[in-house]
């Protein structure tokens, strides 16, 4: 089984479906040429919630570098400021409210549950994972898996 490191793009709010389809364009047209240190490297990559990109690297063929992560970041910040958006914020928690996904503090958190405006089922989107088995094991799973994180017994 591949080992595959991921990198996660977040962005604070849902895209629309013509600036989703400019980021596949031109992210298809980087990973065909991205390499590290001259090998390809090897990639697959997908879209969440119209919220959230996801590269995912094939480690086993060519682990993406310190110069390859730089030029991959690179590649987002200018795209981001092309298409005139900007991308999510990696010290947030993201979660599911009502209507749309939110951006939320730990301290945030705790507030919301109070006021009502999500529940321990609420989905939260872990934005540190960094590869594809914790993303089978932690991404998009209700609040209360995150209880301990977040010291939600003490809410009660």
């Amino acid at each position: 089984m591949a080992t595959n490191r991921l990198f996660l793009f977040p962005y604070e709010y849902s895209l629309d479906k013509d600036v989703l389809t400019k980021i596949d364009e031109a992210l298809l047209v980087f990973l065909d040429q991205w390499n590290s240190h001259g090998s390809q490297i090897t990639t697959r990559n997908w879209v969440e919630e119209n919220q959230f990109v996801f590269i995912a690297v094939n480690e086993e063929t060519t682990s993406a570098s310190g110069c390859s992560k730089d030029t991959l970041f690179g590649f987002f910040k200018k795209l981001n400021s092309s298409l005139g958006i900007s991308g999510g914020r990696l010290n947030k928690f993201y979660v599911q409210t009502e209507d749309k996904i939110s951006l939320f503090s730990k301290h945030e958190i705790k507030e919301a549950l109070d006021n009502g405006n999500i529940t321990l089922d609420s989905n939260v989107y872990p934005t540190w994972i960094s590869s594809e088995e914790e993303y089978d094991q932690i991404w998009k799973k209700p609040l209360e898996a995150y209880s301990i994180l977040f010291k939600l017994n003490q809410l009660k």
